[in-house]
């Protein structure tokens, strides 16, 4: 008997055929929104794109929804995740446009994010030292 590597003998089930397109439809305007974020957002910008985003997922979603319970209640949460991975940017982006509407954070570009990012390890990193030495 021949050993293929990465093989599966088991089926796709529908649903897991919906949630992969579902998930790919999804990666284009999380692209868009991800070069949207290069840029300081004002709260009112924000609002736009999230209505934006928001109905992204309406229109595209439909199928997805029809089929999400019974995609739910065959497949464990862990392959889920890995079958949704390719919209886990639009996740982010939308995540963070929803923090800038509702005025929980200013966005200032992702170079200054990345900055504070980095800024706020380093004083971790020294904390953690001066404590424990």
């Amino acid at each position: 008997m021949l050993m293929f590597r990465k093989y599966s003998p088991r089926f796709e089930t529908l649903g897991e055929v919906v949630a992969k397109r579902y998930a790919k439809k999804l990666v284009g305007p999380g692209r868009l929104a991800y070069i949207l974020l290069a840029f300081p957002l004002a709260q009112w910008m924000a609002i736009a794109a999230g209505v934006a985003l928001g109905l992204v997922v309406y229109a595209v979603g439909g199928n997805y929804r029809r089929h999400e319970s019974e995609f739910s209640a065959q497949i464990p949460i862990l392959r889920r995740l890995w079958l949704l991975k390719p919209a886990a940017r639009f996740l982010i982006a939308s995540t963070i446009m929803l923090g800038i509407a509702i005025g929980q954070t200013h966005w200032q570009g992702v170079r200054y994010a990345l900055h504070e990012a980095r800024q706020w390890g380093e004083i971790l990193l020294s904390l953690a030292n001066v404590m424990f030495s």
